[in-house]
């Protein structure tokens, strides 16, 4: 959440930058790059663990598809919008990331959570509590493991 913000927060301090800034402009994006990497890293790519831990693999995945989508798609976004490379073009294109970076921290403040969700429990493979019969079983598996 934090990192979302400041990266967006970084970049739309860029947009105030004139060109003889250049220096400022990138350690703005340099800024803006590790704290969404550090938050992602850290938070929302180990998030999947916490949220089902027996389908982190097919959860990575479809969060991989859409990102590697995501990755194909703004090359080209970002020359349509910025046919001649103006200050206002560029200006453009980083509003809209820093737009995306916010609607990421919103979305994740009002719908976000860490919680095991049900559909992700076997309740099969749950032992009851107090049934003393069913944990000396899984204490002997384990210890012949």
């Amino acid at each position: 959440l934090a990192g979302a913000v400041l990266a967006g927060v970084s970049l739309l301090f860029l947009t105030m930058l004139t060109c003889q800034q250049q220096y400022l402009a990138v350690s703005l994006i340099t800024l803006s790059l590790v704290v969404a990497d550090i938050a992602f890293t850290s938070g929302y790519a180990c998030s999947f663990l916490e949220l089902a831990p027996p389908y982190v693999g097919f959860l990575t995945g479809i969060n991989n598809v859409f990102g590697s989508l995501a990755g194909v798609l703004s090359p080209t976004l970002v020359g349509l919008v910025t046919p001649n490379g103006t200050h206002e073009e560029w200006n453009i294109v980083l509003f809209v990331t820093a737009g995306f970076y916010f609607l990421g921290a919103v979305v994740y403040l009002i719908f976000g959570s860490s919680e095991l969700q049900s559909w992700a429990v076997d309740e099969e493979k749950i032992p009851l509590l107090g049934d003393q019969e069913d944990m000396e079983d899984v204490r002997h598996k384990a210890l012949l493991q």
